[in-house]
């Protein structure tokens, strides 16, 4: 899979599970996130960037830490962690409870 295929299918994978609301970031996701898929914060987080740099959508700031530059320019390091997100947000059918409004 290409990159693009692999951020695709995580977006489906997230959409599925967060469903319209979305993800929101709160402690209490973020606790679940970790309990039903084994996903971390710093996970998510360098699952966002991922995204974002491929949207072209990087902060100013994330240009400058060369280490996170790095890593989102290694083709290989970014498509085993794709690869690996992916299948932890496979690992399960769950989806997030939402409360019934």
């Amino acid at each position: 899979m290409s990159r693009k295929t692999l951020i695709s299918a995580v977006l489906l994978e997230t959409d599925r599970v967060w469903g319209e609301d979305g993800f929101g970031g709160e402690p209490d996701e973020y606790a679940w996130l970790a309990v039903t898929f084994g996903i971390t914060y710093d996970q998510d987080v360098q699952w966002q960037l991922i995204l974002d740099h491929a949207c072209d959508c990087l902060e100013d700031d994330d240009f400058e830490d060369e280490k996170l530059m790095l890593f989102l320019e290694d083709e290989g390091a970014v498509m085993r962690f794709l690869n690996t997100f992916l299948e932890m947000y496979q690992c399960s059918s769950a989806v997030f409870p939402r409360p019934v409004s």
